[in-house]
């Protein structure tokens, strides 16, 4: 028995293997070989990198390229894994990660059934709900809102005479 490890071209193969006895003769054996895969490529489409949202809950979309439907794609935000996935027959995937602040880090990581790897990220920024609350000056305010209401009154009154 022997065996030997060797790099495919994309596309077809031809595999030679030739033996050579002790006494000189020569036996030549051939295999062709097609091989349709280059490496594994990810794309993340959505968000978009640099991209700011009030939801804390976004999905995260893309497609996959050199794949098979039902290879693996997890999902990170800042490095920590949020969501395993799917490519689904269509090549393209999808899942629902929640955001915590500012420049949140999302990657996502292809592996294919031959665990070759490709990689994406964006960076995202949530803010969460803005409000705003006057809290000063209050009783002015109030006060000074009585005064205009007045005078409004009172011009009204004086293009009535």
């Amino acid at each position: 028995n022997w065996n030997s490890v060797i790099t495919l071209n994309e596309g077809m193969n031809e595999i030679y293997a030739e033996i050579i006895r002790v006494f000189g003769d020569t036996a030549v054996s051939s295999s062709k070989v097609i091989n349709y895969y280059s490496e594994p490529c990810i794309k993340i489409n959505a968000p978009i990198n640099n991209s700011d949202t009030f939801s804390n809950s976004i999905i995260v979309s893309g497609t996959a390229l050199n794949c098979k439907s039902g290879d693996s794609v997890v999902i990170y935000k800042n490095n920590e894994i949020q969501s395993v996935s799917q490519v689904y027959s269509n090549m393209n995937w999808s899942d629902m990660i929640s955001l915590s602040g500012l420049n949140d880090k999302i990657s996502v990581k292809l592996t294919d059934k031959f665990n070759r790897t490709s990689y994406d990220t964006v960076t995202v920024s949530y803010y969460s709900g803005l409000s705003i609350s006057i809290t000063s000056p209050g009783i002015i305010m109030k006060q000074e809102l009585h005064i205009l209401q007045y005078l409004e009154m009172l011009r009204e009154m004086e293009t009535e005479i």
